[in-house]
């Protein structure tokens, strides 16, 4: 069936689904980056299915998939877990996960976006790299300003403190998302950022709410 005659809940329902079984064979593997990776190729190749993408295209945006949601398995989030079992410091583990989630979905989305483009040969290899190195100074920036310090901390902060990465990261995205905008391709990597950061702000923080309940 065309992409455009297919009803609205199909795109979800599949996406999900795939995005489920991925995040479960992530865990099975052993999580970080590298296994956060496979729920970002998966995704991306449903997403190519149902837009009839094939060959290179399909490669390409399995490719940027796998590396944008891999980017947030670089976030530790298993103390924030313990704090979210706390009735004391559940609301802002809550809040975490929130920002976490969202953190994730940005770059997910953001380099989904950018696949999409690739495969429609409308971003130059410059502009990507371009763009790519804004991000790593952006979040560098950001871990350095906000992380480090732990100006903002959502993991234990007694026990084991653990190295977070969330600030530095939502600053590398914005930071690839402006130099995108700058030129002139900030629309589609742009809009599935946007959806990525907001169904994954709340798609964190239910799950982990959900968990405590």
């Amino acid at each position: 069936m065309p992409a455009n005659n297919r009803p609205l809940w199909i795109w979800i329902a599949l996406s999900a689904v795939t995005m489920s079984l991925g995040w479960g064979l992530r865990g099975y593997i052993g999580g970080g980056s590298l296994g956060a990776m496979l729920p970002g190729a998966m995704v991306a190749l449903v997403l190519a299915l149902l837009l009839g993408r094939g060959g290179e295209a399909a490669g390409v945006l399995a490719a940027l998939g796998a590396v944008g949601v891999g980017f947030g398995g670089q976030e530790t989030y298993g103390q924030t877990v313990g704090l979210s079992l706390q009735p004391d410091t559940m609301p802002w583990a809550l809040l975490g996960f929130a920002v976490k989630g969202g953190m994730w979905g940005l770059l997910g989305g953001a380099f989904i976006g950018i696949g999409l483009l690739r495969g429609g040969s409308r971003l130059a290899a410059r502009d990507l790299w371009t763009g790519v190195l804004l991000m790593v100074v952006a979040t560098w920036c950001g871990w350095l300003l906000i992380d480090h310090p732990k100006l903002m901390y959502f993991s234990n902060r007694v026990d084991k403190p653990r190295e977070e990465v969330w600030a530095g990261l939502v600053a590398g995205g914005l930071a690839l998302l402006a130099w995108l905008w700058w030129r002139g391709l900030a629309a589609l990597p742009g809009r599935f950022a946007f959806w990525g950061a907001v169904s994954g702000a709340a798609g964190f923080s239910l799950g982990a709410w959900l968990q405590v309940v």
